[in-house]
């Protein structure tokens, strides 16, 4: 499982160090999930939930990343 960074992170594109770490990336419109596809068991598939760290100076998003990355990734 990700862990989050102890120390403060810098945004790349302005020098700020007010950086929010773990936004919930979500869809307002539409039904589903926006994230990453894996195998839940032989028949169905799930969806790892997308995070991000944000400069909230610029809104410039640093990273993304899941918090659960031991999966079955369906790739290709």
């Amino acid at each position: 499982m990700a862990t989050e960074p102890t120390r403060p992170r810098t945004c790349p594109d302005c020098g700020s160090t007010d950086v929010i770490a773990g936004v919930k990336i979500s869809m307002t419109a539409e039904v589903g999930s926006i994230g990453l596809s894996y195998k839940a068991n032989v028949l169905l598939h799930g969806t790892e939930a997308l995070c991000a760290d944000m400069c909230q100076a610029c809104g410039t998003v640093i990273r993304l990343y899941v918090k659960n990355s031991r999966r079955k990734w369906i790739t290709g």
